[in-house]
């Protein structure tokens, strides 16, 4: 998702996640990229954090990381509505609760 936000940024976030009301005219490619790149960074602080799990700072970086995603989609669908809830916006979400849930629960 992160890549196809910055391919066809207007088709991609106008056709796909917001399309609730007329939110959909109002998609610009500023939006799309700004998504892409939280999706990338997440992706990497996520790599960082298996590759070095025995780091605390680490382990709390992802679980923020993983928070914010949460938050992010969340607010989105419930709170603001431009997003429906579908696959686009529950897959984040289960993925970085799953996420949080295991980095949270490393053994000391």
């Amino acid at each position: 998702m992160a890549v196809q936000c910055f391919l066809d940024a207007d088709s991609f976030l106008g056709s796909q996640l917001y399309t609730a009301g007329d939110i959909a005219e109002h998609v610009n490619p500023a939006m799309s990229r700004l998504l892409g790149t939280h999706r990338i960074l997440s992706a990497l602080i996520m790599t960082h954090c298996a590759l070095c799990i025995h780091h605390k700072p680490i382990l709390s970086m992802a679980v923020c990381s993983c928070v914010l995603t949460i938050a992010a989609n969340g607010t989105e669908t419930l709170w603001y509505r431009t997003a429906p809830i579908n696959f686009y916006t529950l897959f984040p979400v289960a993925i970085a609760g799953c996420g949080a849930e295991e980095v949270g629960w490393q053994p000391e």
